[in-house]
């Protein structure tokens, strides 16, 4: 029999903060069908995410990312 493959353990907290964050071109993507849905204008919402795009962590490390915890409370606003 082979042995059995299990993945490797995740922090809760890394798991977390992978799931809050969203790359840009992804976020992007999604701005018609997040606009049709909250019965926004698609420039509107474009505007919010790329508002909160956040920069490489000193200049260099990581990768730009949207938060999307952020970005959905500044759509909740908008809509509420």
């Amino acid at each position: 029999m082979g042995s059995v493959r299990t993945a490797p353990a995740v922090a809760a907290e890394d798991f977390n903060r992978v799931l809050r964050r969203l790359r840009p071109a992804y976020a992007l993507l999604q701005v018609p069908r997040i606009a049709a849905e909250r019965g926004l204008d698609d420039a509107e919402v474009r505007g919010l995410v790329e508002s909160r795009i956040q920069s490489r962590d000193v200049g260099f490390l990581g990768e730009p990312r949207v938060n999307v915890l952020e970005l959905n409370l500044a759509l909740d606003a908008l809509t509420d």
